[in-house]
């Protein structure tokens, strides 16, 4: 409980001990031990500035071209707009906004997305396939003893999947043109008109309306390729 309130500036504010608590009816961060900086920043962040401001920007974020981060931005426009330093929630808002209305932050750099790799008739290789390849590396270099393949096999369970499977004999494969031709070359098209598509939760959208899981892509591009569209 405060020791008093008292008029200023034609606002009530409170005091303890001769320390004053508030200003504009608010708070100050760091007079009272119960509100610290911290706590003032985190019912910041709660609301729809905050959570922009941590959505695109962040404190830790630094210009690339004066190596300065966005929370010492924000500090020097703080003291830029308010030289007595004392702090409350809407001089903080007002400093965050008032730095990204004059383009003063720099935005978190955008999250790299691995491309997978994809195999030589362009479709996208899954685990197993990558796998499948490794094997078939290994038992073509006549450096790579057999006895390193059962020693990663009897480690690594979907590496022995994957060796087993290309160890056994092969079964012939079909090589009949598809039936459904026009629905493949309409695949086709929208492949050739996706250039970079990537794989999201395991499936790959070609547009609006098309989407695959990458095994039935994978699928899709082999019957192309069987009939000789792709």
């Amino acid at each position: 409980m405060h020791d008093e309130v008292r008029e200023v500036n034609g606002v009530l504010e409170c005091f303890k001990n001769g320390k004053q608590l508030t200003l504009g009816g608010q708070q100050i961060a760091g007079v009272d031990p119960e509100f610290p900086v911290s706590k003032l920043f985190e019912d910041l962040y709660e609301t729809e500035l905050g959570s922009e401001f941590l959505g695109l920007y962040d404190t830790d974020t630094i210009n690339p071209k004066t190596g300065e981060t966005n929370a010492h931005v924000i500090e020097r426009v703080f003291a830029k707009l308010y030289p007595d330093l004392r702090m409350t929630m809407s001089r903080a808002a007002d400093a965050i906004k008032t730095a990204i209305d004059a383009g003063a932050l720099a935005r978190k750099p955008e999250p790299v997305v691995a491309r997978p790799p994809r195999d030589e008739r362009g479709r996208f290789a899954d685990e197993q396939a990558l796998l499948r390849a490794e094997v078939r590396r290994m038992l073509n270099d006549h450096a790579t003893p057999a006895s390193a393949l059962r020693a990663r096999a009897s480690k690594d369970a979907a590496f022995r999947m994957a060796m087993e499977a290309e160890m056994a004999p092969t079964a012939p494969t079909k090589t009949n043109v598809p039936e459904d031709i026009e629905n493949l070359e309409d695949f086709s098209e929208r492949w050739r008109k996706c250039p970079n598509p990537k794989p999201i939760a395991g499936k790959i959208k070609l547009d609006e309306y098309n989407e695959y899981s990458v095994p039935e892509l994978n699928r899709l591009l082999e019957r192309c390729a069987a009939a000789g569209i792709l």
